[in-house]
């Protein structure tokens, strides 16, 4: 049982049961009716962050806490669709963040739950944190390090969201990038 409580007062928002066994390997996941769909693991966020970590699963989020990185987990996993109404409960709770690190699982499920989640809360601040492994967990199983971790935390490709809405606001904007002197409306350099 994963119990989500709301980071304002500690109440019990949204309970996820996981059975320990797996028939022919498949998990078996259900949520008690009736509950708000919010993010799992507020409890451990510091509310000065500006960063966090989404995953998309507890057992993911409890593995990058382990990591040194505290991690939200989403509450239906990746995918499309119905499985972000979160979004709608959690968006002015994210506002507290400047960066959000997507690490989603590895595969189509993953990469769509990325792309709707930076649409939905902004590409300006979401990272795609591009992992080893499938996902947080798998890396822990097969023993990567927390500096490989952090590693690609830090990688180039983790900042493409905000890399690419950057770039194309400067092409936009001005056809020669570069920082050059500021333009008077008639296209030439103004005498500042």
């Amino acid at each position: 049982m994963f119990p989500s409580l709301l980071p304002d007062d500690g109440t019990l928002a949204f309970v996820k049961h996981l059975k320990v066994d797996r028939i022919e390997g498949k998990k078996e996941i259900w949520a008690t009716p009736n509950c708000e769909p919010v993010l799992f693991g507020w409890q451990v966020i510091d509310r000065e962050s500006r960063e966090v970590v989404l995953t998309e699963g507890e057992i993911d989020a409890l593995t990058s806490f382990d990591y040194g990185r505290p991690a939200l987990s989403l509450p239906f996993g990746g995918g499309k669709g119905a499985k972000h109404q979160w979004i709608e409960a959690e968006y002015d709770r994210l506002a507290q963040f400047e960066v959000i690190h997507l690490a989603l699982d590895n595969d189509q499920e993953g990469e769509i739950a990325a792309d709707v989640i930076a649409n939905r809360l902004g590409r300006h601040r979401c990272r795609r944190v591009r992992l080893p492994h499938k996902d947080l967990n798998a890396c822990k199983v097969a023993g990567v390090t927390a500096e490989e971790i952090n590693a690609a935390f830090r990688s180039r490709s983790c900042g493409a969201y905000a890399l690419s809405v950057t770039e194309r606001i400067a092409r936009r904007n001005r056809p020669n990038s570069g920082c050059g002197r500021p333009r008077a409306a008639s296209g030439q350099p103004s005498g500042i």
